[in-house]
């Protein structure tokens, strides 16, 4: 199961859009996490979105913060529902251009089962 999530994730990765930044510019990825995170970074930089998988039965809905406090008003992105079935798990959330943040990200999950995620980021 870990190495499937972990081919899963890889596949996810490599698809996101390159924007016009060289790879090495691009962007940093968080841990996976399965459940809220708060200052999974700390420090002003850009969002540049989120790779999801869920556990095949049950949706999840994502907040991303721009803050340390996992509340509030400053969403990077309105909440996203990540639908699933057995056949779809992984899901990606990638803004058309990267979202600047000034104080750091949190995550907040809501989900019946187990969706894991990890975000993708460059600190300023």
């Amino acid at each position: 199961m870990k190495k499937f999530l972990c081919l899963a994730l890889l596949a996810v990765f490599l698809a996101l859009p390159v924007y016009a930044y060289s790879p090495a510019d691009y962007a940093d990825y968080s841990s996976v996490y399965t459940a809220d995170q708060t200052s999974i970074v700390a420090a002003p930089g850009y969002f540049f979105g989120l790779a999801v998988m869920t556990d095949g039965t049950n949706s999840c809905t994502i907040v991303t913060y721009d803050n340390t406090a996992n509340s509030g008003s400053n969403k990077l992105h309105p909440d996203w529902v990540v639908t699933t079935s057995a056949t779809e798990r992984a899901k990606v959330f990638s803004p058309s251009v990267p979202v600047a943040f000034n104080t750091g990200i949190s995550v907040d999950i809501t989900t019946a089962g187990t969706c894991s995620y990890q975000v993708l980021y460059r600190i300023k």
